[in-house]
């Protein structure tokens, strides 16, 4: 089996001064590699936009000391538009307990940059983690108690970003943590709470930056909040694994 899926991303920036707009379409097809394993692979393709208004911008060399932007700018104007095809793919290996896999996002590297020539670095995305039943399964017909351990890494040019997270869910009550180390950066620590009643699902997550001068902001909140349209379930052909729910 397979689906098809449809995107359109537009992003506004500084009143309409940087303006990225992407529709894409992406494919995924579903292979059963044996009892307990199966294969997900998809592919993405699409047609990015980058408007930059130059007449928005302003620059070191415009500054006057007494009267402010007021001085011409020794900048030389670049291209206006830039239009490129993005491609992207990634893959999924997986069974009822253990999934790894990839993803893959602007693998032609192509240009992107308005004042300077430059590529835009393919970002790499590797991912695995597992669901393991602690005890029975519930009576009501849920998956009772998982352990739900998972890392993430993400690599695009020089950033590199490590996530690491350890989440418990009993029922409908979710929690964890998770310790970010974005190697040059500063790194973070994020507590997790949720709770899912039928469809409705309400998360909280608290992010707190491991460095004395983010650390007097207080941290970061987010508070999410989502619920699942009823359809007509349909008989399943190959085993699916369970998304996490936060």
């Amino acid at each position: 089996g397979g689906g098809i899926a449809l995107q359109v991303l537009d992003d506004n920036a500084g009143n309409g001064t940087l303006r990225i707009t992407e529709p894409s379409g992406a494919y995924s097809y579903h292979l059963r590699l044996s009892r307990n394993w199966s294969l997900n692979v998809a592919l993405q393709a699409g047609i990015r936009q980058r408007t930059l208004d130059w007449s928005n911008l302003r620059f070191g060399d415009q500054i006057d000391n007494l009267y402010g932007f007021v001085r011409p700018t020794a900048e030389v104007p670049g291209a206006e538009n830039v239009l490129h095809a993005d491609i992207g793919s990634g893959f999924l290996l997986y069974s009822e307990v253990f999934y790894a896999g990839a993803a893959f996002h602007h693998m032609t590297e192509p240009d992107d940059f308005h004042l300077v020539e430059g590529r835009l670095p393919m970002k790499m995305t590797y991912h695995a983690g597992a669901q393991i039943p602690l005890g029975r399964r519930s009576s009501i017909g849920g998956n009772g108690t998982t352990l739900n351990p998972s890392v993430l890494y993400q690599q695009q040019g020089t950033f590199q970003q490590l996530n690491t997270i350890l989440s418990i869910t009993k029922e409908m009550f979710t929690g964890g943590i998770s310790y970010r180390h974005a190697f040059e950066n500063p790194d973070a620590i994020t507590a997790l709470l949720g709770l899912t009643v039928e469809r409705l699902s309400i998360g909280y997550t608290y992010d707190f930056t491991l460095s004395d001068l983010s650390n007097k902001g207080g941290g970061a909140h987010e508070v999410s909040l989502s619920f699942q349209l009823p359809c007509k379930p349909k008989k399943k052909k190959y085993k699916t694994i369970n998304c996490p729910k936060f």
